[in-house]
């Protein structure tokens, strides 16, 4: 009985320190110079409709993935002018008194639990470099 004890215990801080080490950290310099994020929106009400990141300079053609801005995600495209952008989509709720009507909805997509608590001016961006996902946070992002 010790023995089993003694080895579920050896699992469980190998398993723990597995974790620990996969877990990623904001990295402090991007491979790349971004320029001023900026934001739109489709009427004064409603969230964010497009982000823009326009690259100033990117020596290791990294390619941006995708962003975390105001607790949703989107994946990024790159157009002809070096200029990334990100477009959210507008999701229509149904609103019924019919108890089944509203059973169509989707459930929000939240974003990562590490990202909840981001300020409205701040953004992660996540890249790929190298195979692996890195991401790095922004500050400042101006409505446009």
């Amino acid at each position: 009985m010790k023995l089993l004890k003694h080895i579920l215990f050896a699992i469980s801080v190998c398993v723990g320190c597995i974790r620990c080490a996969s877990t990623q950290k904001l990295e402090k310099n991007p491979p790349l110079e971004i320029g001023q994020i900026s934001y739109t929106e489709q009427n004064a009400n409603t969230a964010v409709d497009s982000i823009f990141i326009p690259i100033k300079s990117n020596p290791q053609n990294v390619q941006l993935d995708s962003i975390v801005f105001q607790g949703k995600t989107t994946g990024l495209v790159l157009l002809e002018n070096k200029i990334y952008v990100g477009t959210f989509p507008q999701k229509d709720f149904i609103m019924s008194d019919e108890p089944y009507a509203e059973h169509a909805n989707e459930l929000p997509e939240l974003p990562p639990k590490q990202f909840s608590k981001l300020k409205a001016d701040e953004a992660v961006i996540f890249y790929e470099l190298n195979n692996k996902t890195h991401y790095f946070k922004v500050l400042g992002v101006a409505k446009q």
